[in-house]
């Protein structure tokens, strides 16, 4: 038997590595779905865009970056862009910007910090076999925009706004619909969504693999 967290990861393995479908299962990963944010922090977030990403070339943070520094616009609407999981702009090879600050590693409740404190999310990968990023921080109030490839439609289904990250046109397009509609996600936008993340709780996620 393989487990796997996907449809979409699942026909991969059938694909690549000739497994009968019978012999793979399916158990969706998990998160922390006891916390949230109330009313007055959902109001009071800043107008940031995180990303909680790596510098492998699949995670594709540094083509998207370009995109979004180089309109002049953005940060009219966004005080900043704020990076987990890469150090400095070298790391990505880029140059460095005033408006965007990397904070390398962190923590989990580091982490958490950050999702509660910044209003959009972006997560621009090649390849994802799940998500998980993308379901904390539409957990804790971001307004997510997600690569349309992987396992993310999947996972994140009518919750967030998709773009192909491979495509210099989708991402001006989604770069244009961030700035257009940086304020229209409401507290009852966010309480669906937290309705849908509460479909992936670690504690479902460990009794099926116990189960199992």
């Amino acid at each position: 038997k393989i487990i796997t967290v996907s449809s979409f990861a699942k026909e991969d393995i059938k694909r690549e590595l000739e497994v009968p479908s019978e012999k793979i299962h399916i158990i969706k990963n998990g998160i922390n779905t006891h916390d949230g944010v109330d009313q007055e922090q959902f109001y009071n977030k800043s107008r940031k865009i995180l990303f909680v990403s790596g510098s492998d070339n699949q995670k594709n943070v540094s083509y998207v970056l370009k995109h979004l520094t180089s309109d002049n616009n953005l940060f009219s609407k966004f005080s900043s862009i704020e990076i987990v999981g890469i150090s400095d702009a070298s790391e990505i090879s880029l140059n460095e910007n005033q408006n965007v600050n990397f904070h390398g590693y962190l923590d989990h409740e580091d982490l958490n910090k950050l999702y509660k404190e910044c209003s959009h999310f972006i997560v621009p990968s090649l390849y994802e076999s799940f998500g998980i990023p993308a379901l904390e921080a539409l957990h804790l109030g971001c307004k997510v925009y997600s690569s349309n490839l992987g396992a993310l439609p999947e996972v994140m289904k009518d919750k967030a706004f998709f773009f192909d990250p491979s495509d210099s046109d989708s991402i001006s397009i989604m770069i244009e619909h961030l700035k257009e509609n940086y304020r229209n996600y409401s507290f009852e936008d966010y309480l669906q969504a937290k309705e849908h993340t509460r479909t992936f709780s670690w504690q479902d996620s460990k009794q099926e693999f116990i189960e199992f």
